[in-house]
């Protein structure tokens, strides 16, 4: 296979990715597919920070610290999370 055949299946697959984003903005307007986009994105971090905090609770902690500890930790974590969201979007907004 030569570069130029491989090409060819990540094109077709950008293709499609790039179909339903483009389809939405169509359909709605660029200003609500944003306000959709923000939102998703809202909802996968605060779902990434819950499954963070059960891992760190049933697996890394473990019971073995105190409760006061893992709060601290779980807060340090949440933190971050935080501020890489907010870093992400001033570096969005930069771009525009």
């Amino acid at each position: 296979m030569t570069f130029a055949d491989s090409r060819q299946p990540l094109a077709r697959k950008l293709i499609v990715e790039l179909a339903g984003p483009s389809q939405c903005i169509a359909r709605k307007g660029l200003g609500d597919t944003l306000k959709h986009n923000g939102a998703a994105s809202s909802a996968m971090s605060s779902l990434m920070a819950e499954l963070l905090e059960g891992h760190i609770r049933s697996h890394i902690l473990n019971g073995k610290h105190k409760p006061s500890s893992q709060q601290i930790f779980i807060g340090m974590v949440k933190s971050y999370l935080k501020w890489t969201a907010s870093a992400r979007r001033q570096k969005d907004q930069l771009q525009r």
